[in-house]
């Protein structure tokens, strides 16, 4: 049986509601202002002494400078040895053609000075070899010719098969040397003079 009386209001029950959903949306709006303050702490928090007052794009543009200057200095530093590379490549390329001359004549005359010299290459070519059947065992003859007409103006064959006997290389003979310059036009060049023919270098 229901009490006679005043009837039941629902005005404290939404107003209650009201307050609650209010509550929610102010705790809601502080705990986010609070995390957006943790974020920019985070992101600008120091993880080293270096880094204490820097964000991350700070850090990047910091970066960026650093690395430029250093780019033109070793841009400028480069500029400085190029002089003295191509010098230095250039003298490798020379002596190298130096050493293979050094090698060809050694093969063709031997370790020991001209006659009547007390002097010997001997301790000068230590490096190089020391048998000098292995030098003319790989020396091609087209370039015992070669180097044996970069001394004179033009030769006969004949002259050079003298000569090549007297130092001892036996690969100089004549019908040899007649098969290196048909097999080396580019190298070398002949002509016939009264039933002569003479050798020289192109």
């Amino acid at each position: 049986m229901t009490k006679v009386g005043r009837p039941f209001s629902t005005e404290t029950k939404c107003y209650c509601g009201l307050r609650a959903e209010k509550i929610n949306s102010d705790i809601t709006f502080l705990l986010d202002k609070v995390m957006l303050r943790f974020y920019t702490w985070f992101m600008k928090a120091p993880d080293s002494e270096l880094r204490s007052h820097l964000t991350i794009e700070d850090q990047m543009r910091s970066r960026l400078r650093h690395e430029y200057e250093k780019m033109r200095v070793g841009e400028k530093r480069m500029q400085e040895l190029a002089s003295c590379y191509n010098e230095y490549m250039d003298l490798r390329d020379e002596t190298a053609k130096r050493r293979e001359r050094v090698l060809r004549i050694l093969a063709l005359v031997g370790f020991h000075g001209v006659p009547g010299d007390d002097t010997t290459l001997e301790p000068a070519v230590a490096g190089f070899t020391s048998s000098e059947e292995k030098l003319r065992a790989n020396l091609p003859l087209w370039e015992a010719m070669q180097e044996y007409l970069s001394h004179v103006k033009e030769a006969r064959i004949a002259e050079m098969e003298e000569f090549f006997g007297s130092m001892g290389f036996r690969e100089g003979n004549r019908q040899a040397m007649e098969s290196a310059l048909k097999r080396h036009p580019e190298v070398f060049k002949t002509r016939k003079s009264k039933r002569e023919k003479y050798i020289s270098l192109r």
